[in-house]
């Protein structure tokens, strides 16, 4: 197969697997009304959190995907230090 073909085929799996959880979010979020205006397909959830797509940067989440991943580390070390005692 050329490579060509072989992004053709991951674009398509792409495709399937979006609508997939289209179907499935229309099935299981049946009492969700999308013209609420909370409803906003242009925000994204990150750390549990609805925000903007527009106003987050890459360089944003790289520095607080960091900064958590620190904050996990210490916790996991503090944890193993408490065991110990």
């Amino acid at each position: 197969m050329e490579l060509e073909d072989w992004k053709g085929c991951i674009i398509q799996e792409h495709i399937h697997g979006f609508q997939k959880r289209v179907r499935h979010a229309t099935f299981f979020c049946q009492d969700i009304d999308a013209a609420n205006p909370r409803f906003d397909v242009n925000k994204d959830v990150v750390h549990d959190q609805l925000i903007n797509e527009v106003e987050s940067s890459p360089e944003e989440q790289a520095k607080t995907t960091i900064a958590d991943d620190d904050i996990n580390a210490g916790e996991a070390v503090e944890g193993d230090n408490n065991k110990a005692a």
